[in-house]
């Protein structure tokens, strides 16, 4: 009888992925406990990977403490060294890494961490590794994760806050289901985006209180997005994946790092923005696009330096800009990729609607109908046949009336710019990055009740408050926050 090899269901795979992602969450956490312990004994000691094994350094701690820090004991595999290097950078400042750093650092990667488990399930589906259902699960209990110990921050911290958002939200809930009980199935499958991922998204940014922190966590997630972007785009050229026409959610993936790629102003940030920006180019929607492409003229604007080579740039740029897209175009078609975002800038259409015009038509039309009080949250789902407005000024026109709505787009456009105003240069050019990330795609794409942009814009606005008076800043400063 011949023997059989035993079968492998592919099916554990994601079960797999996850125990291994806890298993090195957990070395991560036990590390940050051994750096904490010994930053509180030895504040004057300035880590580095060099002086981790030199027992002399650390006085303080025994051989086994020495054996666990030691990287070949860890065996961290990347992205995961992307962490192990934000702690110690944070352990390389003159100040010590307190509770409130460490809190910080847990808030800040359970607000973008989700965009990394998205960019891996959108490889692993294009794979077919995985089924999309059981993809789908895995990718909520690892955003989830992180989430859940943001909330003992959130709550420590903001607590009057955190009340505020959930009991004014439910409450909303509550008068649309009372008022527009037709709104009830889309409450029911979509809310569970608003309180889960959008106000967790607000809050966790709202209660940060290092700006650095937050800066250097963005910096250290958009390095393994980015690998996943160009892995995904390898896999398509090659037909590992086949192509299923263009994806407005891998381009919205991709802006997150393009954005704090560009922020970074170096030669070789901006030579990885601007291949991210071919890659939305090649495969995503224009909105991402255009979004990148504003903050980098905004971080123009506002820094106005080196004119002269920009000038150079923007001249060639001009000269060689079609002849450049055909070149695109001809490489993706001989590769078996058609992009419809080239088809429209070569045609002269980049602000075609497509098909949004319709859309803005009836919304517009159904407001005009009920203009005092609206249709509540979700009711522009009911005309629209389980699609939105596609632009956020309508649908909140739409949900609230032409008062009560109108009253909340000039109080969200106020906010925006006094916050604008009052910040620094620095802190001007983190507030553009979440408004080109969180509110500019809402101007032609997404909805703002399911978006976790919006909800990080919206908590950028609480947190550069803190850091709009003079005190404010000299406090910063301080704390070490460049």
């Amino acid at each position: 009888m011949q023997a059989t090899s035993p079968t492998f269901p592919l099916t554990h795979i994601p079960w797999l992925l996850l125990n291994s992602v806890l298993y090195y969450i957990n070395r991560i956490i036990a590390l940050s406990r051994l750096f904490l312990a010994a930053s509180k004994q030895h504040e004057h000691v300035l880590f580095s990977p060099r002086t981790l094994t030199n027992r002399n350094t650390l006085p303080g701690m025994s051989g086994r403490s020495l054996r666990l820090l030691s990287i070949s004991k860890l065996k961290l595999t990347w992205p995961f060294w992307q962490i192990y290097y934000l702690v110690l950078s944070l352990l390389k400042r003159d100040v010590r890494m307190n509770q409130n750093d460490k809190g910080d650092m847990v808030l800040s990667f359970a607000a973008f961490f989700q965009i990394l488990v998205l960019m891996l399930q959108q490889v692993t589906n294009g794979l077919n590794i995985v089924s999309h259902d059981a993809s789908r699960t895995v990718s909520i209990v690892l955003s989830a994760l992180p989430m859940v110990f943001s909330f003992f921050y959130i709550i420590k911290r903001k607590t009057i806050l955190f009340l505020i958002t959930y009991g004014s939200i439910l409450s909303l809930i509550l008068l649309t289901l009372i008022f527009f009980p037709n709104n009830e199935q889309y409450l029911t499958s979509e809310a569970f985006y608003l309180l889960c991922i959008n106000v967790p998204c607000f809050l966790c940014i709202a209660s940060i209180k290092n700006i650095y922190i937050l800066k250097k966590m963005l910096l250290y997630l958009s390095y393994p997005i980015f690998a996943m972007g160009i892995a995904y785009n390898c896999f398509l050229f090659i037909g590992m994946i086949p192509f299923s026409g263009y994806s407005m959610s891998f381009s919205y993936y991709l802006l997150l790092p393009a954005l704090v790629f560009i922020h970074q102003r170096k030669a070789l940030y901006t030579i990885a923005f601007i291949i991210a920006c071919v890659m939305m180019l090649m495969l995503g929607s224009r909105g991402a696009l255009v979004a990148a492409i504003i903050y980098a003229i905004s971080l123009w604007l506002i820094d106005r330096k080196n004119k002269s080579l920009i000038l150079l740039a923007a001249v060639a740029l001009v000269i060689f800009f079609n002849s450049f897209l055909t070149l695109l175009l001809t490489l993706s078609q001989n590769l078996g990729v058609t992009s419809r975002t080239l088809y429209l800038l070569l045609e002269g259409e980049l602000a075609n609607s497509t098909g949004r015009s319709a859309i803005y038509s009836v919304a517009w039309n159904s407001i005009m109908d009920s203009p005092f009080w609206g249709y509540g949250i979700y009711g522009d789902r009911i005309i629209l046949n389980g699609t939105y407005c596609h632009n956020i000024f309508l649908e909140m026109l739409h949900n609230f009336g032409l008062f009560l709505g109108g009253g909340l787009i000039l109080l969200l456009s106020f906010i925006i710019i006094h916050s604008f105003l009052n910040s620094d240069n620095e802190n001007k050019k983190l507030l553009l990055m979440f408004f080109c990330y969180g509110f500019i795609p809402l101007l032609v794409s997404k909805s703002y009740l399911a978006d976790a942009g919006f909800g990080l814009f919206l908590g950028s606005l609480i947190l550069l408050k803190q850091y709009s008076s003079p005190i404010a800043r000299s406090r910063a400063v301080i704390r070490g926050t460049p």
